[in-house]
């Protein structure tokens, strides 16, 4: 990032490392985007609940309590009650990170948490320096591990041996 122009991509696109070593991610020239770092496999990470669905009567502002939503039975898609606007409440574990900092295997959830100038206004860094570290404590195998960024399509590898 700079002034002027906005890369969206990881470099190096393929990196290789021994088990046991540590990537740190850094965020700190971040200028106009946010970014997310998120391994290892972007289906299970999509299976995780980041978000919940409500229906809320009053607006942010208003004192009424949100609601769940019904499921239409058509579309099985959330629906609300006249008059009440559905909304997406997003966890703590979205905007701040999940994961202990140990990619332990292809069905282990490592994630940053969204880092950048603009994710600084709306939640407190999850990580004051702007680095993410990750330690491989597994071996890739024939696949290296894949990451990638939850709010842009950039992706990566981590070959681990």
């Amino acid at each position: 990032d700079s002034r002027f122009v906005s890369l969206y991509a990881f470099y190096p696109k393929r990196l290789s490392i021994e088990r046991g070593d540590v990537v740190r991610w850094h965020f700190g020239s971040l200028v106009h985007e946010d970014h997310t770092v998120s391994m290892p496999d972007p289906q299970l990470f999509f299976r995780l609940e980041f978000d919940e669905f409500s229906c809320d009567p009053d607006g942010d502002e208003g004192a009424g309590p949100d609601t769940p939503p019904e499921s239409d039975p058509q579309s099985g898609e959330p629906v609300c009650p006249e008059g009440s606007t559905l909304e997406t409440d997003v966890s703590h574990e979205f905007w701040g990170g999940t994961g202990n900092g140990v990619l332990s295997g292809l069905n282990d959830v490592e994630h940053s948490g969204i880092a950048g100038v603009q994710a600084e206004h709306l939640a407190p860094p999850a990580n004051p320096d702007k680095s993410f570290d990750v330690r491989f404590g597994a071996r890739s195998g024939n696949r290296p591990f894949k990451y990638f960024c939850f709010l842009h399509p950039m992706d990566a590898t981590v070959a681990v041996d």
